[in-house]
C-alpha cells in the first residue's frame, strides 16, 4: 500500500509542476535554451526521491520516511532541498517561509528544517487542490 501512495505521490508532483510549467515550445537557438532549461529542472524534480518516479526505493523512502523524530531529518534533507527549489520555480505567490533559502542544517537544532518541511507540504497541498480541485494523494 505504501508504493502505491508514493507512486501517485510522485506522478501527481510532476503532473502539477508540468500544469504549473509547461514544457516550452519555440524555434531555433531561443527554444532550444528554454527546452535544454526545462530539462534541467526535470532533473531537479526528479532529485525530489531516490530512484525512478514509477519504481520507489524501498530502502531509502525519501521525503515520506519521516516518522515524526529528528531522526529521520537528515537523510531526507536532500530530498527536501530539491522540493524547495521545484516549488520556488512555481508561478505565483508563496508564503514567506518559502520564499527563503533552505535553512541551515545544525544537527543540534532541526526543528526549522521540521517546520519548513510543513511549509512546503501546506504549500504543495494547497496548490495541487487549487490547481485540479481535489486534495492531493500524499505518501505516509
Amino acid at each position: 500500500v505504501w508504493e502505491l501512495y508514493e507512486i501517485n505521490f510522485r506522478l501527481e508532483l510532476i503532473m502539477l509542476d508540468r500544469e504549473l510549467l509547461p514544457e516550452p515550445v519555440g524555434d531555433g537557438e531561443y527554444g532550444e535554451r528554454l527546452r535544454h532549461k526545462w530539462m534541467e529542472r526535470e532533473v531537479t524534480l526528479n532529485q525530489c526521491w531516490p530512484g525512478l518516479p514509477f519504481r520507489p526505493d524501498i530502502s531509502c523512502a525519501g521525503l515520506s520516511s519521516y516518522d515524526g523524530s529528528f531522526e529521520s531529518i537528515p537523510p531526507r534533507i536532500p530530498f527536501l532541498k530539491a522540493f524547495h527549489q521545484v516549488i520556488q520555480s512555481w508561478p505565483g505567490e508563496k508564503p514567506s517561509e518559502l520564499v527563503n533559502e533552505f535553512p541551515a542544517v545544525e544537527e543540534s537544532n532541526l526543528t526549522p528544517i521540521r517546520d519548513f518541511e510543513a511549509a512546503l507540504a501546506n504549500y504543495y497541498v494547497r496548490t495541487f487542490l487549487k490547481t485540479f480541485h481535489r486534495p492531493a494523494i500524499l505518501p505516509h
